[in-house]
């Protein structure tokens, strides 16, 4: 069994509504997150719940497409919510099983900013032997500061 959690924030000085608009919309990825190399569906606009597209990854070297589907979206308190989840094959061995991964973004009113988290979770209770790549990527915080600066920056400097 493997429980992998990480959480990255950082304030951005915009609207909760200008960071979920940016942030829910698939398309802005690209380019933000080191890993994601391209994004298919309808990826134009933000994502509602239920809505459902691929991601592809570059993880230690090999390309891996994610299924993501948004679980669930709540801006009805003061700290929005956007989740999305996945379930890639861990290897090319349908027996090995599926690896969980879940991850929620919210959105805060701190003043004239938002204070926008990121919190990734990562289950596999398969037998199988976890290649290291996989492991490394899903403990990368460097990753996760990385995307939250780029989002930051990008909308900062809009």
């Amino acid at each position: 069994m493997l429980s992998i959690t990480t959480y990255a924030s950082t304030r951005i000085a915009r609207s909760p509504a200008e960071v979920w608009d940016y942030v829910t919309t698939p398309a802005n990825w690209v380019g933000a997150h080191p890993v994601a190399k391209a994004v298919r569906g309808d990826v134009h606009r933000p994502a509602p719940a239920g809505a459902r597209w691929t991601e592809v990854v570059e993880v230690g070297g090999e390309i891996v497409e994610l299924e993501w589907t948004a679980t669930a979206v709540d801006t009805s308190d003061a700290e929005w919510l956007w989740r999305i989840e996945a379930d890639p094959s861990l290897t090319s061995d349908p027996a090995d099983g599926r690896v969980h991964v879940g991850i929620t973004y919210t959105f805060l009113t701190d003043g004239d900013c938002t204070v926008f988290g990121r919190t990734v979770n990562v289950r596999y209770s398969g037998g199988a032997s976890i290649p290291l790549r996989y492991r490394d990527a899903w403990t990368d915080e460097s990753a996760d500061i990385h995307y939250l600066d780029t989002i930051k920056r990008a909308l900062e400097e809009e």
